[in-house]
């Protein structure tokens, strides 16, 4: 099912602009890594900085 919606949404989004994250609520363990798929633009992890 979900490799169906992947496909119908590559054929329609427009790749230069768009962005669909699939992220992957797994289980409630803290040594599961967090795992984000996407389509189109690419995925990138920011880390935010708090100045004063």
């Amino acid at each position: 099912m979900l490799a169906r919606l992947k496909m119908e949404l590559d054929a329609v989004i427009n790749h230069s602009c768009d962005q669909i994250l699939f992220v992957d609520m797994g289980i409630d363990d803290e040594s599961t890594p967090l795992n984000i798929e996407y389509l189109g633009l690419p995925y990138l992890k920011r880390i935010r900085v708090t100045i004063i």
